[in-house]
């Protein structure tokens, strides 16, 4: 009798057990909206109104059926490298790529940190094309998925693409940076993407860390939205704050846009001139305080 009972309760906690891990899976598995994993994208490839790009700076082996656009492509360098490209530009780019107001266009590129993938991303959203999504990983996961690759150029047929006035709720301006930092408003955050060394040479006053690599696994993979969540929430940002977001080109920083809007922080700018440009107009500059070996650091003072 004994041993019935033992059974029971052990068959009773591995139940439980279960349960609790599954409802925890659930939990860390909520809908990417702007996201997408390589198995699903290639899934996708060939159906109507679907668009596979590749966003490369060299010429590579391509997946096939992906259109080709450069990093060069969906940027100018006025006032400084790394600009938004001009509203007629990208109308003509899009349409010449055989992307059309109807497609579902699905992106991705060759490095492991979707940079160039999510700054496509953006430049969409930007001018009303809300409807395309970063394949999470890049070049590397979609092989790893099966993606079948080719060195001939894609045919294209082009098409017309009509974007709309660029959406100035996703840009942050010099003016508004430089407001935060002599004039801050206690809702508003802004985040240095870059690297710690970069940020240790200097950083817009205010500015908070956070390197665009930590959005990421070591793969190049996002990571899931509730640990974005959570990652984010830790440093005292909630869904409801205002984010500005600078890396050296503002090229880094689209990849902690995609994150942070991905995962429910919809009032998120980019700074698009981000470093170069503040360090070309002679504005403040900060660095982190000295700390000498064996002595604590002093907390910085509370913003505002």
């Amino acid at each position: 009798m004994k041993f019935i009972f033992k059974a029971v309760a052990i068959i009773t906690l591995l139940l439980a057990i279960m349960l609790l891990a599954g409802c925890f899976t659930a939990l860390l598995r909520e809908d990417d909206r702007y996201i997408i994993g390589a198995r699903e994208a290639l899934r996708l490839v060939g159906k109507d109104n679907v668009v596979l790009v590749y966003v490369q700076r060299e010429p590579r082996e391509i997946v096939r059926g992906a259109v080709i656009i450069s990093r060069e492509d969906i940027i100018i360098d006025l006032p400084v490298p790394g600009m938004l490209l001009p509203r007629n530009k990208f109308e003509e780019l899009m349409g010449r790529s055989g992307i059309s107001n109807d497609s579902l266009v699905i992106i991705y590129d060759s490095g492991n940190t979707n940079m160039d993938a999510a700054r496509l991303w953006w430049t969409l959203r930007v001018y009303g094309h809300t409807n395309a999504k970063v394949v999470s990983g890049g070049l590397a996961a979609l092989l790893e998925a099966g993606a079948e690759t080719t060195t001939e150029a894609p045919v294209v047929t082009p098409t017309t693409f009509t974007a709309q006035p660029a959406n100035h709720d996703l840009i942050a301006t010099i003016g508004e940076v430089f407001a935060q930092v002599t004039r801050p408003v206690e809702n508003v955050f802004l985040l240095d993407n870059r690297l710690r060394a970069e940020f240790d040479a200097g950083f817009i006053p205010r500015a908070v860390l956070v390197p665009h690599v930590d959005n990421l696994h070591n793969d190049g993979t996002f990571k899931s939205i509730e640990w974005i969540k959570l990652m984010y929430r830790g440093k005292g940002i909630r869904e409801n704050n205002i984010i500005i977001v600078y890396c050296v080109t503002g090229l880094r920083s689209a990849t902690t846009f995609l994150a942070l809007f991905n995962a429910g922080f919809e009032n998120v700018k980019l700074f698009d001139g981000s470093w170069l440009q503040w360090t070309a107009a002679a504005l403040p500059v900060e660095l982190p305080p000295v700390v000498e070996p064996g002595v604590p650091p002093v907390p910085a003072p509370a913003p505002g």
